[in-house]
């Protein structure tokens, strides 16, 4: 729990950004709206680590790790790094791309949302995805509350957020991870993370396979009374269908969201591209030539998943704004284990 001492709120970090206002804070850090004094006030948002957890040197490791994976991936769709640095008091702090927007949690609703926005946001986070895959970035986190959506000139647009459990190949912050916990959102895990196995970019398409069932239906695929009986459930494989939750979704709709949610690895879509062009194709009436199908694709590698015990559970800051939470290589070799 953080304290009067850790609130920014009215400081200068680093003699150039102005704290406004706290977004919320978590177990591990806090989040803030600032402005940049140096650029004409541009709004920003600080994440800083508490007085409490930067005593902790894994959670440290863990803090700059985020900073890591951010600066390797350039992506419309994943926030942006601005700046990183240590406060007078050795705090470390990241300065983040300000979206002015909600996150996908607010805006779900129980009988689904209407399929040719799900085809574009689906669509837009596997892209993401896919492009932090090739930088040797694997998120973990996934889940609604880190999708952040921005509306500009009409158009909506998927930021992807919070890299704070992120795997990295060859991270230079933390060659080695010692396996600890399984750390995640479970109810959006893939099998293998569940059961601390190893991962491969496919763990991340499995979770937007999740996301994209409950941004159709209104519900997640299973609903489970422990992590235990979740595994058992995804073995099983679905219950009820989609298309039986939502009767106006396209057979092929279901078909790339079963094949997403598949229990093996080697089953699913092997790019989370390739599942967002295959549901985007499904949810509006494109043919599999449509030029926006053709793209270089890269095969999942295996991670030997040094899985992170949570730099905390994250609580969620207020999604009218930022939503940013706490807690980032070279391209990936084809066939080759992946260990951090």
């Amino acid at each position: 729990m953080s304290s009067d001492k850790d609130n920014l709120v009215g400081q200068m970090v680093e003699g150039r950004y102005h704290v406004e206002s706290r977004l919320g804070a978590g177990g591990m850090g806090a989040i803030y709206i600032a402005r940049d004094v140096k650029v004409l006030g541009k709004i920003v948002v600080i994440k800083v680590l508490l007085q409490e957890a930067f005593q902790n040197e894994y959670v440290v490791k863990k803090f700059r790790q985020e900073a890591e994976a951010l600066s390797r991936v350039d992506h419309p769709n994943i926030v942006q790094i601005l700046d990183y640095g240590e406060m007078e008091n050795k705090q470390p702090f990241l300065v983040l791309q300000f979206i002015d927007g909600v996150s996908l949690r607010t805006v779900l609703k129980r009988e689904g949302i209407d399929l040719i926005r799900t085809a574009h946001l689906v669509r837009q986070v596997a892209y993401a995805l896919t492009a932090a895959h090739e930088k040797g970035i694997l998120h973990r986190d996934l889940k609604p509350e880190n999708i952040m959506l921005q509306t500009r000139d009409g158009e909506e647009r998927a930021v992807v957020i919070d890299f704070g459990i992120a795997q990295l190949q060859n991270s230079v912050i933390a060659p080695k991870t010692i396996v600890t916990a399984t750390a995640g959102t479970i109810s959006y895990m893939s099998p293998e993370q569940l059961c601390a196995g190893s991962l491969t970019t496919a763990s991340d398409t499995y979770t937007l396979g999740v996301i994209a069932f409950e941004m159709v239906t209104g519900e997640k695929p299973f609903n489970p009374r422990s992590p235990f009986q979740l595994l058992e459930m995804q073995r099983t494989g679905l219950s009820v269908m989609p298309t039986k939750l939502r009767p106006d979704l396209p057979l092929s709709a279901q078909t790339a969201i079963v094949r997403a949610l598949a229990y093996e690895p080697e089953n699913r879509y092997q790019t989370s591209r390739d599942f967002g062009n295959a549901l985007f194709s499904a949810l509006s009436g494109l043919h599999s030539t449509d030029a926006d199908l053709i793209h270089r694709s890269v095969t999942p590698v295996s991670v030997n998943t040094g899985n992170v015990n949570a730099v905390g559970t994250h609580s969620s800051a207020p999604q009218a704004t930022n939503g940013v939470p706490l807690e980032a290589a070279p391209t990936l070799t084809r066939g080759t284990e992946w260990t951090p």
